[in-house]
């Protein structure tokens, strides 16, 4: 069993936004700061537009890439 290193525990405080389905799966759509992301709504089912939520998630990195012109985002 591999142990989480604490650094890649990723708390995100945003607001729900959005509410649909895709695929016969429930999304979320929850705007933070200072972007959206949308998350599976597999573990909770009493979501309303507006609600306040806190999403607590691990970060497993992809890939990391240096930035150039071609590829800036930010």
């Amino acid at each position: 069993m591999t142990e989480l290193n604490h650094s890649n525990i990723i708390s995100l405080v945003g607001e729900i936004v959005g509410v649909y389905e895709n695929q016969g799966e429930r999304f979320a759509k929850i705007r933070y700061d200072p972007g959206y992301v949308d998350i599976a709504l597999q573990e909770v089912q009493d979501v309303y537009l507006g609600d306040k939520v806190i999403v607590d998630s691990d970060l497993k990195i992809k890939k990391i890439s240096p930035q150039t012109e071609e590829n800036k985002t930010i």
